[in-house]
């Protein structure tokens, strides 16, 4: 159904830190899992060129580590061991950068220190102020940051959208059950198709 409202991509924490398969593997991340993270990031990346092709703006929401604090999230709970540390994303490393996709001209950047991107950051501001009346929010992992801003979006009253290509977690039924919870919950999931032709009809009209 075509829409008059103006619609955000949220790009969520598509970094070195989760998403190079070199340092997954030296953290105990299986082949599959990689290789699940692989695809996500290609449809991220192809939906990122829909999103331009369309004139819908993207935000990108970067997970960093300040030098003189360690990760927040991860000094509260560490969960099972993984062997990530407590020096996830550290600002100024290759680790903290985007990986394979990156923010181009003026595409908003936000740097986020807690799961969800609207936590201690401007992105509520910044999208009421741009009129954005729904969200598409992709990214890694799917069950941890992608979950905890669709779901903060929608608290704050945004209509929410999550394309189950563009999302992964390190464990296939995590992703999953992430899935159902979000459109049992709070949004509608679909695949990257679907959010792309709603844009190009969008557009059109």
């Amino acid at each position: 159904m075509t829409r008059s409202g103006i619609d955000a991509l949220l790009v969520v924490d598509v970094q070195h830190y989760f998403a190079r398969p070199e340092f997954l593997r030296s953290h105990k991340v299986s082949m599959e899992a990689v290789a699940r993270v692989q695809a996500a990031v290609e449809e991220i990346a192809g939906l990122v060129d829909d999103a331009r092709s369309a004139d819908v703006p993207i935000f990108w929401i970067q997970n960093t580590t300040r030098l003189d604090a360690p990760w927040e999230a991860n000094r509260k709970f560490r969960g099972p061991a993984t062997g990530f540390g407590f020096d996830a994303c550290m600002e100024g490393t290759e680790l903290a950068e985007f990986y394979r996709v990156q923010p181009l001209g003026a595409e908003t950047v936000v740097r986020k220190e807690r799961y969800s991107a609207f936590i201690g950051t401007p992105l509520e501001s910044m999208l009421r102020q741009a009129g954005v009346d729904r969200v598409t929010v992709t990214g890694l992992t799917t069950e941890c940051c992608v979950a905890s801003t669709a779901n903060d979006a929608f608290q704050h009253g945004w209509d929410v959208r999550v394309p189950a290509d563009c999302c992964a977690s390190y464990q296939e039924d995590l992703h999953r059950a992430a899935l159902t919870a979000i459109a049992l919950n709070i949004g509608e999931v679909m695949v990257r198709e679907q959010a792309a032709a709603d844009w190009r009809r969008s557009r059109s009209a």
